[in-house]
Protein backbone atom coordinates (compact mmCIF):
# COMPACT_ATOMS: atom_id res chain seq x y z
CA UNK A 1 0.00 0.00 0.00
CA UNK A 2 0.96 3.28 -1.09
CA UNK A 3 2.48 5.89 1.74
CA UNK A 4 0.84 9.28 1.39
CA UNK A 5 3.36 12.31 2.94
CA UNK A 6 1.25 15.13 3.21
CA UNK A 7 3.10 18.93 2.78
CA UNK A 8 0.88 21.92 4.32
CA UNK A 9 0.16 25.15 4.10
CA UNK A 10 0.33 27.41 7.15
CA UNK A 11 -0.49 31.16 7.52
CA UNK A 12 1.22 32.29 10.57
CA UNK A 13 -0.35 35.56 12.17
CA UNK A 14 2.67 37.15 13.97
CA UNK A 15 1.71 40.52 13.64
CA UNK A 16 -1.24 40.24 16.43
CA UNK A 17 -0.41 37.51 19.05
CA UNK A 18 -3.78 36.58 20.77
CA UNK A 19 -1.63 36.54 24.02
CA UNK A 20 -1.91 38.88 27.05
CA UNK A 21 1.93 39.68 26.35
CA UNK A 22 3.65 39.43 23.18
CA UNK A 23 7.44 38.32 23.86
CA UNK A 24 9.06 40.55 21.24
CA UNK A 25 12.32 39.36 22.51
CA UNK A 26 11.82 35.68 22.88
CA UNK A 27 13.69 33.05 20.16
CA UNK A 28 12.39 30.20 19.33
CA UNK A 29 14.40 26.87 17.41
CA UNK A 30 11.90 24.91 15.53
CA UNK A 31 13.05 21.56 14.02
CA UNK A 32 11.13 18.80 12.29
CA UNK A 33 13.19 15.94 11.19
CA UNK A 34 10.98 13.69 8.97
CA UNK A 35 12.56 12.46 6.18
CA UNK A 36 16.23 10.30 7.09
CA UNK A 37 19.14 8.84 4.86
CA UNK A 38 21.21 5.89 5.65
CA UNK A 39 18.33 2.64 5.85
CA UNK A 40 16.58 4.68 8.82
CA UNK A 41 12.74 5.11 9.00
CA UNK A 42 11.27 8.26 8.52
CA UNK A 43 8.94 10.43 11.16
CA UNK A 44 5.68 10.94 9.16
CA UNK A 45 4.28 13.77 11.10
CA UNK A 46 7.29 15.42 12.06
CA UNK A 47 6.45 18.45 9.34
CA UNK A 48 2.90 18.57 11.03
CA UNK A 49 4.46 18.87 14.58
CA UNK A 50 6.80 21.18 13.56
CA UNK A 51 4.61 23.36 12.07
CA UNK A 52 2.03 23.17 14.85
CA UNK A 53 4.80 24.41 17.24
CA UNK A 54 5.59 27.20 15.36
CA UNK A 55 1.96 28.62 15.10
CA UNK A 56 2.10 28.43 18.79
CA UNK A 57 5.22 30.67 19.18
CA UNK A 58 4.27 33.45 16.79
CA UNK A 59 0.47 33.75 17.52
CA UNK A 60 0.46 32.81 21.22
CA UNK A 61 3.48 33.42 22.65
CA UNK A 62 4.05 36.49 20.19
CA UNK A 63 7.39 35.85 18.95
CA UNK A 64 8.60 37.69 15.85
CA UNK A 65 8.95 35.86 12.66
CA UNK A 66 12.77 37.12 12.23
CA UNK A 67 13.68 35.04 15.78
CA UNK A 68 12.18 31.81 15.12
CA UNK A 69 14.64 29.55 13.70
CA UNK A 70 12.28 26.84 11.38
CA UNK A 71 14.23 23.78 10.14
CA UNK A 72 13.13 21.05 8.53
CA UNK A 73 15.13 17.58 8.28
CA UNK A 74 18.17 18.98 9.79
CA UNK A 75 21.84 17.72 9.47
CA UNK A 76 24.44 17.36 12.04
CA UNK A 77 26.25 20.38 10.73
CA UNK A 78 22.75 22.79 11.04
CA UNK A 79 22.50 21.38 14.97
CA UNK A 80 26.03 22.57 15.83
CA UNK A 81 25.35 25.85 13.91
CA UNK A 82 22.36 26.80 15.85
CA UNK A 83 23.20 25.14 19.34
CA UNK A 84 27.10 25.43 19.16
CA UNK A 85 29.44 22.39 19.83
CA UNK A 86 31.63 21.10 22.31
CA UNK A 87 34.01 23.94 21.79
CA UNK A 88 31.67 26.69 22.03
CA UNK A 89 28.12 27.55 22.96
CA UNK A 90 27.59 30.67 20.70
CA UNK A 91 25.75 29.29 17.81
CA UNK A 92 22.52 31.23 15.97
CA UNK A 93 21.13 30.86 19.22
CA UNK A 94 23.26 32.68 20.93
CA UNK A 95 23.58 35.79 18.33
CA UNK A 96 19.71 36.17 18.49
CA UNK A 97 18.97 36.62 22.00
CA UNK A 98 19.41 40.00 23.55
CA UNK A 99 23.04 40.99 25.30
CA UNK A 100 20.80 41.88 28.58
CA UNK A 101 19.20 38.98 29.69
CA UNK A 102 15.33 40.00 28.59
CA UNK A 103 15.06 36.77 26.09
CA UNK A 104 13.06 33.68 26.61
CA UNK A 105 14.39 30.96 24.46
CA UNK A 106 11.81 27.73 23.32
CA UNK A 107 12.92 24.57 21.22
CA UNK A 108 11.33 22.11 20.07
CA UNK A 109 12.13 19.18 18.40
CA UNK A 110 10.23 16.91 16.60
CA UNK A 111 12.40 13.35 14.89
CA UNK A 112 14.09 10.43 15.96
CA UNK A 113 16.54 10.02 19.02
CA UNK A 114 18.93 6.88 19.88
CA UNK A 115 21.29 5.76 22.28
CA UNK A 116 25.08 5.78 22.30
CA UNK A 117 26.02 2.03 22.02
CA UNK A 118 29.36 2.82 24.23
CA UNK A 119 28.72 5.61 26.03
CA UNK A 120 24.94 4.89 26.92
CA UNK A 121 24.47 8.90 26.59
CA UNK A 122 21.05 9.90 24.58
CA UNK A 123 21.68 11.49 21.18
CA UNK A 124 18.88 14.13 19.29
CA UNK A 125 19.87 12.21 15.67
CA UNK A 126 20.38 14.10 12.24
CA UNK A 127 18.93 13.58 9.19
CA UNK A 128 21.96 12.51 7.85
CA UNK A 129 23.38 10.10 11.02
CA UNK A 130 23.75 6.68 11.49
CA UNK A 131 21.88 5.16 14.42
CA UNK A 132 24.68 2.56 14.56
CA UNK A 133 26.75 5.44 15.38
CA UNK A 134 24.89 7.93 17.20
CA UNK A 135 28.65 8.79 19.24
CA UNK A 136 29.87 10.05 16.04
CA UNK A 137 27.26 11.34 14.13
CA UNK A 138 24.60 12.37 16.86
CA UNK A 139 23.94 15.74 18.79
CA UNK A 140 24.48 14.86 22.68
CA UNK A 141 21.56 16.09 24.54
CA UNK A 142 23.07 16.63 27.83
CA UNK A 143 25.72 18.90 25.28
CA UNK A 144 22.42 20.62 24.42
CA UNK A 145 21.50 20.84 27.81
CA UNK A 146 24.72 22.58 28.40
CA UNK A 147 25.13 25.02 26.02
CA UNK A 148 21.64 26.05 26.28
CA UNK A 149 22.37 26.41 29.91
CA UNK A 150 25.07 28.55 29.30
CA UNK A 151 23.03 31.30 27.66
CA UNK A 152 22.27 34.63 29.08
CA UNK A 153 18.55 34.40 28.62
CA UNK A 154 15.92 35.14 31.28
CA UNK A 155 14.05 31.79 30.33
CA UNK A 156 14.88 28.33 28.29
CA UNK A 157 12.28 25.81 27.58
CA UNK A 158 12.49 22.52 25.23
CA UNK A 159 9.62 20.14 24.21
CA UNK A 160 11.33 16.72 23.02
CA UNK A 161 9.03 14.93 20.74
CA UNK A 162 11.33 11.58 20.62
CA UNK A 163 12.53 8.46 22.12
CA UNK A 164 15.63 6.95 23.04
CA UNK A 165 15.41 3.50 23.16
CA UNK A 166 16.45 2.58 19.37
CA UNK A 167 13.22 2.05 18.83
CA UNK A 168 10.74 4.20 16.77
CA UNK A 169 7.31 3.96 15.44
CA UNK A 170 7.78 3.42 12.01
CA UNK A 171 10.30 0.54 12.77
CA UNK A 172 13.86 0.09 14.83
CA UNK A 173 16.88 2.11 14.30
CA UNK A 174 19.66 0.00 15.93
CA UNK A 175 21.15 -3.02 13.34
CA UNK A 176 24.05 -3.43 15.75
CA UNK A 177 21.99 -3.94 19.05
CA UNK A 178 18.88 -5.15 20.48
CA UNK A 179 17.17 -1.78 21.95
CA UNK A 180 15.78 -3.81 24.99
CA UNK A 181 19.98 -4.10 26.23
CA UNK A 182 20.03 0.01 25.67
CA UNK A 183 19.34 2.21 28.55
CA UNK A 184 20.33 5.59 27.93
CA UNK A 185 20.98 8.10 30.75
CA UNK A 186 19.29 10.99 30.25
CA UNK A 187 20.34 13.92 32.10
CA UNK A 188 18.42 16.63 33.94
CA UNK A 189 17.66 19.93 33.28
CA UNK A 190 20.18 22.89 34.31
CA UNK A 191 19.02 26.11 36.56
CA UNK A 192 16.27 28.41 34.69
CA UNK A 193 15.88 25.32 32.35
CA UNK A 194 12.46 23.29 31.79
CA UNK A 195 12.46 20.27 29.55
CA UNK A 196 9.51 18.36 28.42
CA UNK A 197 10.25 15.25 26.85
CA UNK A 198 7.82 12.60 25.05
CA UNK A 199 8.63 9.27 27.44
CA UNK A 200 11.48 7.99 29.78
CA UNK A 201 14.39 6.48 28.62
CA UNK A 202 13.47 2.84 27.48
CA UNK A 203 9.56 4.01 26.26
CA UNK A 204 8.54 4.80 22.60
CA UNK A 205 7.13 7.59 21.83
CA UNK A 206 3.74 7.18 19.59
CA UNK A 207 1.94 8.51 16.80
CA UNK A 208 -1.47 9.60 16.97
CA UNK A 209 -2.87 8.55 13.40
CA UNK A 210 -6.18 10.22 13.74
CA UNK A 211 -4.80 13.82 14.77
CA UNK A 212 -1.78 13.34 11.94
CA UNK A 213 0.81 14.15 15.07
CA UNK A 214 3.28 12.67 17.48
CA UNK A 215 1.23 11.61 20.36
CA UNK A 216 2.95 13.92 22.73
CA UNK A 217 2.95 16.92 19.98
CA UNK A 218 -0.94 16.42 19.50
CA UNK A 219 -1.53 16.39 23.38
CA UNK A 220 0.99 19.12 24.26
CA UNK A 221 -0.72 21.54 22.05
CA UNK A 222 -4.22 21.26 23.35
CA UNK A 223 -2.57 22.03 27.13
CA UNK A 224 -0.70 24.86 25.70
CA UNK A 225 -3.76 26.09 24.30
CA UNK A 226 -5.86 25.86 27.68
CA UNK A 227 -6.60 22.66 27.59
CA UNK A 228 -4.56 21.94 30.92
CA UNK A 229 -5.12 25.08 32.85
CA UNK A 230 -6.72 23.23 35.77
CA UNK A 231 -7.23 26.16 38.19
CA UNK A 232 -8.62 28.34 35.67
CA UNK A 233 -6.54 31.13 36.56
CA UNK A 234 -5.41 31.76 32.40
CA UNK A 235 -1.78 30.30 32.60
CA UNK A 236 -0.73 26.81 32.12
CA UNK A 237 2.02 26.18 33.83
CA UNK A 238 5.21 23.12 33.51
CA UNK A 239 3.35 21.07 36.29
CA UNK A 240 0.09 21.71 34.85
CA UNK A 241 1.11 20.78 31.14
CA UNK A 242 2.79 17.33 32.70
CA UNK A 243 -0.10 16.41 34.40
CA UNK A 244 -2.73 16.86 31.99
CA UNK A 245 -0.10 14.45 29.94
CA UNK A 246 -0.09 12.02 32.10
CA UNK A 247 -3.92 12.26 32.12
CA UNK A 248 -4.44 12.19 28.11
CA UNK A 249 -1.62 11.32 26.39
CA UNK A 250 -0.40 8.20 28.60
CA UNK A 251 -4.10 6.76 28.32
CA UNK A 252 -3.56 7.26 24.87
CA UNK A 253 -1.16 5.42 24.13
CA UNK A 254 -1.97 2.09 26.43
CA UNK A 255 -5.50 2.88 24.51
CA UNK A 256 -4.32 2.83 21.22
CA UNK A 257 -0.76 0.33 21.10
CA UNK A 258 -0.98 -1.27 24.47
CA UNK A 259 2.27 0.32 25.85
CA UNK A 260 3.48 2.70 28.45
CA UNK A 261 4.25 6.18 27.45
CA UNK A 262 5.03 8.67 30.11
CA UNK A 263 6.22 12.29 29.54
CA UNK A 264 9.22 13.55 31.71
CA UNK A 265 9.43 16.73 33.22
CA UNK A 266 12.73 18.47 34.15
CA UNK A 267 13.08 22.09 35.56
CA UNK A 268 11.11 24.18 37.27
CA UNK A 269 7.27 23.07 37.29
CA UNK A 270 5.83 26.45 37.84
CA UNK A 271 7.30 28.06 34.75
CA UNK A 272 4.31 29.53 32.85
CA UNK A 273 4.57 27.45 29.36
CA UNK A 274 1.64 29.91 28.18
CA UNK A 275 -1.55 32.50 29.26
CA UNK A 276 -5.12 33.44 28.35
CA UNK A 277 -5.20 36.34 25.79
CA UNK A 278 -6.78 39.92 26.96
CA UNK A 279 -10.32 38.49 27.65
CA UNK A 280 -9.42 35.98 30.01
CA UNK A 281 -9.95 33.06 27.53
CA UNK A 282 -7.34 30.96 25.78
CA UNK A 283 -7.23 30.98 21.86
CA UNK A 284 -8.80 28.25 20.07
CA UNK A 285 -6.20 25.92 18.36
CA UNK A 286 -5.68 26.29 14.59
CA UNK A 287 -6.10 23.24 12.07
CA UNK A 288 -3.87 22.63 9.70
CA UNK A 289 -5.21 21.65 6.57
CA UNK A 290 -3.00 19.42 4.11
CA UNK A 291 -2.55 20.46 0.36
CA UNK A 292 -0.49 18.08 -1.40
CA UNK A 293 0.52 14.16 -0.86
CA UNK A 294 4.02 13.29 -1.73
CA UNK A 295 3.43 9.01 -2.99
CA UNK A 296 6.28 6.59 -2.56
CA UNK A 297 6.93 5.77 -6.12
CA UNK A 298 8.58 2.45 -4.86
CA UNK A 299 5.05 0.62 -3.74
CA UNK A 300 2.02 -0.32 -5.28
CA UNK A 301 -0.38 2.38 -6.76
CA UNK A 302 -3.71 0.77 -6.79
CA UNK A 303 -4.26 2.04 -3.13
CA UNK A 304 -3.90 5.13 -3.24
CA UNK A 305 -6.05 7.56 -0.76
CA UNK A 306 -7.45 11.05 -1.93
CA UNK A 307 -5.95 13.83 -0.31
CA UNK A 308 -7.92 17.24 0.94
CA UNK A 309 -6.88 19.97 -1.20
CA UNK A 310 -7.06 23.25 0.68
CA UNK A 311 -8.16 25.52 -2.30
CA UNK A 312 -6.76 29.33 -2.66
CA UNK A 313 -9.69 31.38 -4.33
CA UNK A 314 -8.12 33.52 -7.36
CA UNK A 315 -8.44 37.20 -7.67
CA UNK A 316 -11.50 38.56 -9.66
CA UNK A 317 -10.66 38.41 -13.16
CA UNK A 318 -9.45 42.20 -14.78
CA UNK A 319 -10.49 43.99 -17.93
CA UNK A 320 -8.73 42.55 -21.02
CA UNK A 321 -7.88 46.05 -23.55
CA UNK A 322 -7.26 44.78 -26.64
CA UNK A 323 -5.11 48.00 -28.62
CA UNK A 324 -5.33 47.04 -32.08
CA UNK A 325 -3.26 48.94 -35.24
CA UNK A 326 -4.94 51.06 -37.88
CA UNK A 327 -5.14 49.07 -40.87
CA UNK A 328 -3.32 50.69 -43.66
CA UNK A 329 -5.41 48.99 -46.57
CA UNK A 330 -8.90 50.49 -44.69
CA UNK A 331 -7.61 54.25 -45.02
CA UNK A 332 -10.00 56.18 -47.82
CA UNK A 333 -8.03 57.15 -51.01
CA UNK A 334 -9.13 60.86 -49.81
CA UNK A 335 -7.44 60.78 -46.96
CA UNK A 336 -4.50 59.68 -48.46
CA UNK A 337 -3.96 61.80 -51.33
CA UNK A 338 -4.92 64.66 -49.02
CA UNK A 339 -1.86 63.54 -46.76
CA UNK A 340 0.46 63.41 -50.09
CA UNK A 341 -0.14 66.72 -50.80
CA UNK A 342 0.28 68.04 -47.04
CA UNK A 343 3.95 66.52 -47.34
CA UNK A 344 6.62 69.17 -46.06
CA UNK A 345 8.71 69.93 -49.23
CA UNK A 346 12.38 68.65 -49.79
CA UNK A 347 14.28 71.69 -49.04
CA UNK A 348 13.27 74.67 -47.01
CA UNK A 349 15.15 76.91 -49.79
CA UNK A 350 12.29 79.52 -51.36
CA UNK A 351 11.37 78.42 -55.01
CA UNK A 352 11.72 80.24 -57.62
CA UNK A 353 14.44 82.42 -56.09
CA UNK A 354 13.71 85.93 -55.65
CA UNK A 355 16.50 88.04 -57.09
CA UNK A 356 15.63 91.64 -57.67
CA UNK A 357 18.44 92.28 -60.11
CA UNK A 358 17.93 90.07 -62.33
CA UNK A 359 14.54 88.99 -64.08
CA UNK A 360 14.08 85.47 -63.50
CA UNK A 361 13.24 83.15 -66.92
CA UNK A 362 12.11 79.63 -67.07
CA UNK A 363 14.39 77.41 -68.01
CA UNK A 364 12.92 76.55 -71.62
CA UNK A 365 12.73 80.24 -72.49
CA UNK A 366 16.16 81.01 -71.59
CA UNK A 367 18.45 81.98 -74.58
CA UNK A 368 22.97 82.44 -74.19
CA UNK A 369 24.18 86.08 -74.15
CA UNK A 370 26.04 85.12 -77.34
CA UNK A 371 22.97 84.52 -79.67
CA UNK A 372 21.73 87.38 -78.21
CA UNK A 373 24.04 89.66 -79.14
CA UNK A 374 24.63 87.97 -82.95
CA UNK A 375 20.70 88.65 -83.33
CA UNK A 376 21.22 92.60 -82.68
CA UNK A 377 24.00 92.82 -85.36
CA UNK A 378 22.43 90.51 -88.08
CA UNK A 379 19.18 91.15 -87.70
CA UNK A 380 16.75 88.41 -87.32
CA UNK A 381 15.89 85.91 -90.30
CA UNK A 382 13.19 83.18 -90.15
CA UNK A 383 14.01 80.16 -90.00
CA UNK A 384 12.89 79.25 -93.90
CA UNK A 385 15.18 81.86 -95.34
CA UNK A 386 18.65 81.00 -93.53
CA UNK A 387 21.12 80.54 -95.30
CA UNK A 388 23.92 77.93 -93.81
Amino acid sequence: MKRLIPLFVSTVLAATPLTARADQNGVAVIIGNGTYKNGIPGVDFADRDAEAMHRFVADILGYQERNIIDLRDAGKAEFEAIFGNERSYKGQVWQYIRPDGSSDVTVFYSGHGAPGLTDGRGYLLPVDANADKAEINGYPIDLLYKNLGSLDARSVTVFLDSCFSGESAGGPLLNAASPVFVRPALPGAGDGMTVLTAATGEQLASWDLTARHGLFTNHLLDALYGAADSNADGKVTAREAKLYLDDKMTYAARRSYGREQVASLYGDGDTILSQASYGGTFAERPALTPSLAKVDPTEDSQDIQPVETAVTPLPPPQPIIIIRAPDRDAVPEKRVKQAWKQRPPRSTKAWPPKDKKKKWTPPGQRKSAKRRDDKKKQGWIPPGLRRD
